[in-house]
C-alpha cells in the first residue's frame, strides 16, 4: 500500500545474508515537510515494508522535492522560512502583464535594522532566482516578538486526558506504563509529554518506534493533540519500576524551562 505523503520512489535496494533481509529506499517527500513529519512518514514507510516483509531491517532516506501541487504561496513561504523569517499578508496578483507579490516578512524586533535588510535583499534575491517568472517583489518588515507559550493548567482536562493516553499505551505491546503527563496547549492546539515505561529488552530503535505509535494514536483518538513527545525508560530502571499506584499528572513549570 503506498504512503500519501511520499511523491515518488526514488531507489530501492534488497539484499539478503542469509536469512536476514536489508531493505534500503530513498523516498521523495515535499521539500515543505517538516523534519518531525518527515520523520514519521520514513517510519510509516518502514512499517510497510516490514508488513510485506516481517523482520526486514530496513534503512529509509528522505528527499525533499518540489511537490507538483506546490502553490505560488507556499514556494515564497519556504524561501523566506529558510532565513529564519516568517511571512502574513501575501498578495499575489497581475499587473501590466507581470505577477506581482507584496509580501509582509517578520523578522525580530530587537535586530539591528541593517541586518535586517539584508536579510530582505537575500530573500528577494532568493526569490528572484527560483521563481524567475515573478515581476516586482515589494517587501514590508514587521518586528515581531517571540510567542510566549501558554500552559492549560486545568486539573480535570490533564487527569482524563492522562487516563486515555495510558488506555492507548496499555494498547501497544512493549509499553508496560504511561506516567508523568504534561500537557501544554499553544495556540489552541495541545502537546503532550510524557514517560513511558518500556520493556527493557526492546532496542533503542524499537522504542523509538513505540513512542511514535503512542503519538500516532494520540492524534487519531485525542481531539486537538498536535505532538507527543514520549520519554522512554527501561523497565526496572529508577524511578521506573512498572506499575506502582496511580500517581497524579503535574503540570510542569513555564515553557521555556521545562524539557520532556
Amino acid at each position: 500500500a503506498s504512503v500519501p505523503a511520499v511523491q515518488r520512489l526514488a531507489s530501492l535496494r534488497v539484499r539478503t545474508a542469509g536469512a536476514q533481509v536489508f531493505v534500503d529506499a530513498a523516498i521523495s517527500i515535499g521539500r515543505g515537510t517538516s523534519f518531525e513529519s518527515a520523520h514519521e512518514v520514513a517510519s510509516e514507510v518502514e512499517e510497510r515494508i516490514r508488513e510485506a516483509v516481517p523482520d526486514a531491517r530496513t534503512l529509509i532516506h528522505a528527499e525533499p522535492v518540489k511537490p507538483t501541487d506546490e502553490s505560488l504561496g507556499d514556494a515564497i513561504r519556504l524561501i523566506v522560512s529558510r532565513h529564519a523569517a516568517g511571512a502574513h499578508d501575501m498578495l499575489i496578483y497581475d499587473a501590466n502583464g507581470e505577477r506581482c507579490v507584496d509580501v509582509h516578512l517578520e523578522l525580530p524586533g530587537d535586530m539591528p535594522l541593517a541586518d535586517a535588510h539584508a536579510v530582505t535583499e537575500r530573500i528577494e534575491s532568493d526569490l528572484r532566482r527560483e521563481l524567475p517568472r515573478l515581476g516586482p517583489i515589494r517587501t514590508h518588515v514587521d518586528p515581531v516578538r517571540p510567542v510566549r507559550r501558554s500552559l492549560l493548567e486545568v486539573d480535570e482536562d490533564l487527569g482524563r486526558l492522562s487516563g486515555t493516553l495510558a488506555v492507548l499505551a496499555s494498547g501497544i505491546p512493549g509499553i508496560r506504563d504511561c506516567r508523568r503527563v504534561s500537557l501544554k496547549k499553544i495556540r489552541g492546539r495541545l502537546w503532550i509529554f510524557c514517560t513511558c515505561v518500556m520493556d527493557r529488552r526492546l532496542t533503542l530503535r524499537e522504542a523509538h518506534e513505540l513512542g511514535l505509535e503512542l503519538g500516532r494514536r494520540a492524534r487519531r483518538e485525542i481531539p486537538g493533540v498536535e505532538r507527543c513527545t514520549v520519554h522512554a525508560e527501561p523497565e526496572n530502571a529508577a524511578g521506573a519500576q512498572g506499575s506502582g499506584g496511580a500517581r497524579r499528572p503535574m503540570a510542569e513549570g513555564p515553557a521555556e524551562r521545562s524539557h520532556a
